[in-house]
């Protein structure tokens, strides 16, 4: 039968009491009735079992004729769905009136007061609105009020305190305003309260309610209650559970709490309490739950602690054990975490012997943890994450064989991990990542078959991947990135059927992308293998990953095209590929990735146009394609992407044309950088309605015409490089409407007239307006002029036009044909070296630091930061308080006297007009009387010279040996030829290159570097300059420099690379040579050595046999041409015009000698490519 309603009588009880009281007749009166009442029904056909010769028990609805039951006493029609509202009148003799979880809606009935014998009243789990009568104090019977999960409003009704017999009042997850009604603490039999879950209750907890003696359960949770936690609740000497969560209470906890003999339940967390601990909450020997956590408690954790065993006991015959978490069996539970404690772990905790749950996470605990924790031999989670342990791991806490969740990540600890953890056979869970472990990975960690989540991130950890990992087949998450593994990625890394997430990133893996990741197609989510030595191509069955969202192998040495088959991972929504050599063009099949929310490409060698598709992509936030070789246009379909909220990158390739107007459409966006491309035609005033925008940069195009007044009203603007255009009129003086801009650069354009006053740009330089010939005003130091002035000079420019016509006739035909020269010179070596000249990519960030921050953010200039030190200053690793890493060059004011501030200001004054990707980039600098230093970008893998000459573990192959001789070529390029005035570093050296994540050179330390007239290539110091050996004969003997004396420094420093050898090394002093004539002497035997560069020594293995042998068979014609350029190199120095190898330098017109290095420098690349 359908069951819809259910009316539940105690019928022979009704017909007894109707036969004591009425006799016959009035029975067949009640019979009648219930009959009256089926009929009202709007389905009575499905109580088709209410006939009139069968028993009225077994019938059952609801119907405005339920209050012709005169006789009724006990009514439950929970769990039928009914619906409408609860009726106005109700059977007289009722006494419990049961409507649990049905669809009834509307207020509650006032006539329920007119109800004397009504026991019981539930409710609870329906629709009901309106306010709690105040007049059901008149049930002066009721026990039990059950008005729970409805919608009612209003306040509590403080007459519910006149309602002597209530026990139990459930007024939780409603809607009620105000506050807790004192008057409750009248009901004396109360023994359970639960008024929660309305945040819309506030107040304090009435310190009254510590007159209820009978209380056993208060829970008053996830309300918005305030104040303190009233002392009085202790004299409530029956109360089992005090539940107060998440509520907003505050102070300290009342020490008198722990005279609650039989309390189990203690949960106080998500408060703002303070203080210590109560060490007397120990007197409460039958505590099950403790929750202090989410609150501000300090001090250390009470020894006293250790005398709960946290055993659920029956009290009084009746037992009472809380369900601690859902799906997991209810035990002894303790939670302090995030809070303030400090101190060690006590090791009194090994006592609580019935403690199935620890957490101490974030908090401030220090010292080791206490052997004891392992004689809690239930224990099924413990939590240290996030504090301050040091130590080892405790071998011992290999006996908590039933532990599952083991996190003590996030600490200081140091030591190996103990091959004893094996035998927690049920562990499912294990993170020890950003510790300071080191050794291997445990070869028996496959008996821990349950595992599901490994995690072992930011640490020392080493060595391959034990091949028993294998057999952890649960595992879902694996993450060990940041770390030193090496090896070839192993072949069951792509194997486990249920790993939805994998992080190697930072660590040493090196060969191809194994093919087994094939294998599990459905499970992968996250694949992330960035920053290691991987080579070879991105496989095309990586398309089969139906369920990846993220794909990061940034920062590898791979090769080929980019898959189109990774269109059909259809819910990818980041693709980072960055730092690459991928080539080729950028596939269309890309616009199908709908989900695509960031697509990282920079610094590959992309080329071709990018693809109108990549507009299909309608949650792109973030694009960045610098550093590539596109051509082309910017599509517009790129453009009116209104979701592209973080960035649009496309530095440093060679798009052409117009930007579009269609801009206007990214409203969203914070970052647009079009700098180092070929743009041309007017900046668009469409840039106006990129509200968001924080950063612009347009440096290095062919913009021309004037700078758009309507710019002014980027009111978040931080950032604005104009700079290296054709740009003339003036600046507008709207662009002082720009509340937040910190950096402006508008340098080398034609632009004229006054600058503008902005209010937040008081200490910009001149070298933000330089080459601007009619520019005026500060910071510049050519004065603006006079009205009377401008109307002289406009007399003789008007005299001067007529001259300037007749020559400027005769001249054109000079320069035209000078032009054509000089154009056809440039065509042919421009475009491979176009993209090498970066600038760094913090260009943007513009940092106002002061000493005090400095201070901070180097631990106070502590030895552990120390990066490196030098004559004049020591430069110490920095940690900015909104996370950026940083590099801190501070001047040692004591050592050197007059020296020290003139090489100080040496830096500032050279960097300050220097920008390039392969220079240091100035962050920012403090000066003042005690300190003076420069903050400058930060270099994660150290000097040249450190990875050179004093790793154990010499990192560069030859790819890299190759890239970061051309990175530091091209710094030279552009010091010595690409700057406003050239630039002579005098002290070129392994110490002075510095080397990014990307292994990319950035040449540093200019304290040496000058600044030469126009039209002079060199210049004569009063004074030595340089480092010896790597410094150029004249350099050193008649203090004369000049460019070809860096480049000299140069081949030395190239010739560092490939040897391991430093200038000054004993073999060269021993021989009577120096190292150029070594190499000039060694270069006819190369083929004899058998060996690439070093031969034989680690320099070139790259972590692996195979890599060796290959080394071992470079084509000997590839060394030979190596060596004999390099020895021309030295010799005969020529300019670093002619360093681009990937320019034809054989059409360079040289000298005879210097054609020959042109020639076999070409040769050199030409045959490496093909031998690759």
């Amino acid at each position: 039968m359908r069951r819809e309603l259910v009316v539940v009588l105690v019928g022979l009880w009704v017909a007894r009491l109707v036969a004591a009281e009425g006799g016959h007749g009035e029975a067949e009166l009640s019979l009648a009735a219930l009959m009256e009442f089926k009929s009202g029904l709007a389905a009575p056909a499905s109580l088709a079992s209410w006939r009139t010769n069968a028993s009225y028990c077994t019938w059952g609805s609801i119907s405005p004729a339920l209050s012709n039951l005169t006789f009724l006493r006990y009514l439950d029609l929970s769990h039928n769905l009914l619906t409408g509202e609860i009726p106005t009148r109700l059977p007289p003799r009722l006494q419990v009136l049961v409507l649990t979880q049905n669809h009834l809606h509307g207020p509650l009935p006032t006539s329920l007061s007119s109800l004397p014998n009504l026991q019981e009243l539930t409710l609870d789990q329906n629709w009901l609105h309106g306010s709690l009568p105040p007049q059901l104090s008149n049930c002066s019977q009721l026990q039990i009020l059950n008005v729970a999960q409805n919608n009612l409003t209003g306040t509590i009704p403080p007459t519910l305190g006149n309602l002597p017999n209530l026990n139990n009042i459930f007024l939780w997850f409603n809607s009620f305003t105000g506050t807790l009604p004192p008057s409750l603490a009248n009901c004396s039999q109360l023994f359970q309260m639960e008024i929660s879950i309305i945040p819309t209750l506030g107040g304090p907890i009435p310190p009254e309610y510590g007159q209820l003696q009978q209380l056993v359960i208060l829970r008053l949770y996830s309300n918005n209650l305030s104040g303190i936690l009233p002392p009085a609740l202790s004299n409530c000497t029956q109360l089992r559970d005090l539940s107060l969560f998440s509520n907003r209470l505050s102070g300290q906890v009342p020490g008198s709490l722990g005279n609650l003999p039989v309390l189990q339940v203690l949960n106080l967390h998500n408060n703002s309490l303070s203080g210590p601990m109560p060490s007397r909450l120990s007197n409460c020997t039958h505590m099950v739950l403790m929750d202090l956590s989410l609150n501000l408690f300090s001090g250390q954790i009470p020894q006293e602690i250790g005398t709960i065993s946290f055993t659920a006991a029956d009290i009084d015959g009746t037992p009472y054990v809380p369900f601690i978490q859902s799906g997991s069996p209810a035990g002894g539970y303790l939670n302090l975490r995030n809070n303030s404690f400090s101190g060690e772990i006590p090791k009194t905790l090994g006592n609580c012997s019935n403690l199935s749950y620890l957490y101490l996470h974030f908090n401030n605990l220090q010292g080791s943890i206490p052997q004891e924790i392992s004689k809690l031999n239930k224990l099924l989670e413990l939590y240290m994450t996030a504090n301050q342990l040091t130590g080892p791991l405790p071998s011992s806490l290999s006996k908590l064989t039933q532990l599952q969740n083991l996190l003590a990540n996030t600490n200081r600890l140091s030591g190996s991990i103990p091959e004893g953890y094996a035998n927690l056979t049920k562990l499912s869970k294990l993170d020890l990542g950003d510790n300071q472990l080191e050794g291997a990975i445990p070869n028996n960690i496959g008996l821990l078959a349950a595992m599901r989540h490994l995690v072992l991130i930011d640490n020392r950890l080493s060595g391959t991947l034990p091949p028993s990992l294998s057999n952890c087949t649960q595992l879902q998450q694996l993450h060990l990135n940041n770390n030193a593994f090496f090896g070839l990625l192993p072949p069951f890394i792509g194997s486990f059927a249920n790993l939805s997430n994998l992080n190697l990133s930072v660590n040493q893996f090196s060969g191809h992308l194994p093919r087994s990741f094939m294998n599990t197609t459905a499970a992968f989510v996250s694949i992330s293998i960035a920053q290691n030595h991987l080579q070879g191509p991105i496989p095309s069955f990586f398309g089969l990953l139906s369920n990846l969202q993220l794909l990061d192998l940034h920062g590898n040495q791979l090769q080929g095209s980019i898959p189109s088959e990774l269109s059909r991972c259809t819910t990818l929504f980041e693709l980072d590929l960055h730092s690459n050599s991928f080539e080729g063009p950028l596939p269309k099949e890309l616009g199908q990735l709908a989900s695509l929310r960031r697509l990282k490409l920079q610094q590959n060698v992309l080329h071709g146009d990018i693809p109108d598709s990549l507009g299909n992509c309608q949650e792109l936030e973030d694009v960045d394609l610098s550093h590539n070789n596109f051509t082309g246009s910017i599509p517009v379909s790129l453009v009116t992407l209104s979701s592209l909220a973080l960035s649009l990158q496309v530095s440093h390739n060679f798009f052409t044309g117009a930007i579009p107007n269609e801009i206007r459409n990214l409203q969203l966006i914070q970052n647009i950088d079009f700098s180092f491309n070929r743009f041309s035609g007017a900046i668009p005033a469409s840039f106006a309605e990129c509200t968001s925008l924080q950063a612009l940069s347009l440096s290095h195009n062919s913009l021309n015409g004037s700078i758009p007044e309507a710019l002014g009203q980027l009111q978040n603007l931080l950032s604005l490089d104009l700079s290296a255009n054709h740009l003339t009129g003036q600046i507008p003086d709207k662009l002082s409407a720009i509340p937040k801009l910190h950096y402006f650069n508008v340098s080398h354009n034609h632009l004229t007239g006054p600058i503008p006053t902005i209010a937040s740009l008081q200490n910009l330089t001149a070298a933000s307006f330089s080459d601007n010939a009619g520019l005026c005003g500060p910071p510049l130091a050519s004065p603006c002029p006079r009205a009377s002035d401008s109307q002289n000079a406009l007399r003789r420019a008007v005299s001067k036009s007529l001259l300037a016509l007749i020559i400027g006739t005769v001249g054109s035909v000079l320069i035209a044909a000078g032009l054509l020269l000089w154009f056809n010179h440039k065509r042919r070596h421009s475009k491979a070296g176009r993209h090498l000249l970066a600038q760094d990519p913090l260009e943007h960030r513009s940092l106002r630091i002061t000493a005090e921050e400095l201070e901070v953010a180097t631990s106070g200039f502590d030895e552990e930061g120390l990066l490196g030190s030098g004559a004049t200053s020591k430069v110490y690793k920095a940690i900015l308080k909104d996370g950026l890493v940083v590099a801190v060059k501070m001047f040692n004011l004591e050592s050197g006297g007059g020296d020290v501030e003139y090489f100080f200001q040496k830096e500032c004054e050279t960097l300050g007009k220097l920008r390039h990707r392969n220079l240091v980039a100035v962050l920012s600098t403090c000066c003042n009387l005690e300190m003076k230093a420069l903050v400058l970008e930060y270099m994660p893998n150290g000097s040249l010279e450190k990875i050179l000459f004093e790793s154990n573990s010499f990192e560069l192959g030859w790819n890299k040996i190759l890239n970061i001789a051309l990175d530091i070529g091209q710094a030279l390029v552009y010091l010595h030829h690409e700057c406003p005035v050239s630039v002579i570093h005098c002290d070129l050296k392994p110490s002075n290159v510095l080397l990014d994540a990307a292994y990319t050179a950035h040449v540093s330390d200019f304290g040496l570097a000058k600044f030469l007239s126009p039209n002079t290539t060199s210049y004569t110091a009063s004074f030595f300059k340089g480092s010896i050996g790597y410094i150029a004969p004249e350099c050193a003997e008649l203090c004369r420099y000049s460019m070809k004396g860096d480049m000299y420094s140069y081949g030395v420093v190239v010739l560092c690379m490939i040897t391991q050898k430093q200038p000054t090394n004993e073999l060269f002093s021993e021989m009577g040579i120096d190292m150029p004539t070594w190499k000039s002497i060694r270069a006819p035997n190369i083929k004899e050595c058998g060996a690439g560069p070093a031969a034989g020594h680690e320099a070139l293995k790259g972590g692996s046999e195979e890599a060796a042998e290959s080394s071992l068979r470079l084509p000997s014609k590839i060394l030979i041409h190596f060596w004999l350029a390099l020895s021309l190199f030295i010799t005969y120095r020529v300019t670093n015009l002619q360093v681009q190898a990937h320019t034809a330098l054989r059409h360079i017109p040289v000298p005879g000698t210097l054609w020959h290095l042109g020639y076999l420098l070409n040769v050199l690349v030409m045959d490496w490519k093909r031998w690759r």
